[in-house]
């Protein structure tokens, strides 16, 4: 997961289909500079890599459902060539707003989403890159069960929350939402 602060910022449609990842390249003002709160929450930036090992589990999210996943997220095959799909195939990635990459050791997208984490230091961007071992795709979701995700979901909103902090855009402590908990 990829983790760009956003408020106002939706991605434009890519042929009918809506690209987090290519909002990063629409983010630019008429002057070229970067908008420092564009957004891009994605699991997949390319779909060119390798697997990462156990990639073929058939109990978990493997290379097969990401097929799947991709053959309808695009519109037709060739636009998995495009950068606003696939951010890694952008010939620059220079400019964009500091980034949290969190990827899962059981993950088949885990190795694209540590590279990019790489491709961004290489040109420039900040960037924590942090694994969760032993975890699956989509682990994020299970804070249910899960402490690895309870520690990613509040990783993600620390880094969000200071992001956000010298912005200008008020963002609150969660303290006003309704907590869920056992009922007596």
């Amino acid at each position: 997961m990829l983790i760009y602060p956003n408020t106002e910022y939706r991605p434009a449609p890519v042929d009918g289909q809506h690209s987090a990842a290519g909002a990063q390249d629409r983010s630019r003002s008429a002057d070229g500079d970067r908008d420092p709160h564009a957004a891009a929450d994605t699991e997949s930036v390319t779909h060119s890599a390798g697997p990462a090992p156990d990639a073929e589990d058939p109990l978990l999210f493997n290379l097969h459902s990401v097929a799947w996943y991709w053959a309808h997220y695009l519109a037709a095959p060739e636009d998995g060539e495009n950068p606003l799909a696939s951010p890694l195939r952008a010939e620059k990635l220079t400019g964009l707003p500091p980034a949290t990459v969190l990827t899962a050791e059981y993950d088949p997208l885990r190795d694209e989403g540590e590279r990019y984490a790489e491709r961004l230091r290489a040109d420039g961007v900040a960037v924590e890159l942090h694994r969760f071992p032993g975890m699956a795709h989509g682990f994020f979701t299970m804070t249910g069960t899960i402490d690895a995700a309870r520690t990613a979901q509040q990783l993600a909103a620390a880094r969000l929350r200071a992001a956000f902090a010298g912005s200008g855009i008020g963002i609150g402590t969660g303290a006003d939402v309704p907590q869920k908990g056992p009922t007596a």
